[in-house]
C-alpha cells in the first residue's frame, strides 16, 4: 500500500489565506517546512503529514489529496 500522496493546490491557497508561513505551519503540524514546500511544489508526501496539515488547517484531509494522481 502506498502511503505517499500528491497534494492539491489547495494547500498553498489555504495556508496563505490563514496567513501562515511554511515554517509556522510546519511547527504547528510537527513536520518540517521542507515537507510543506515539497508538497506545494508537486512532490508526494506521507499520509500522516497530510493528516496533520488538515487538522491544523481545520479541513477534511480529502481536500488535500490529489485524487487525479492516485
Amino acid at each position: 500500500m502506498n502511503n505517499k500522496f500528491y497534494v492539491t493546490e489547495e494547500l498553498k491557497k489555504l495556508r496563505t489565506q490563514k496567513k501562515l508561513s511554511r515554517r509556522i505551519l510546519g511547527e504547528r503540524c510537527n513536520i518540517s517546512d521542507k515537507t510543506i514546500q515539497r508538497a506545494e511544489n508537486g512532490k508526494r508526501i506521507k499520509l500522516y503529514c497530510i493528516e496533520r496539515i488538515s487538522k491544523v488547517l481545520d479541513i477534511d484531509e480529502n481536500i488535500l489529496i490529489d485524487i487525479k494522481k492516485i
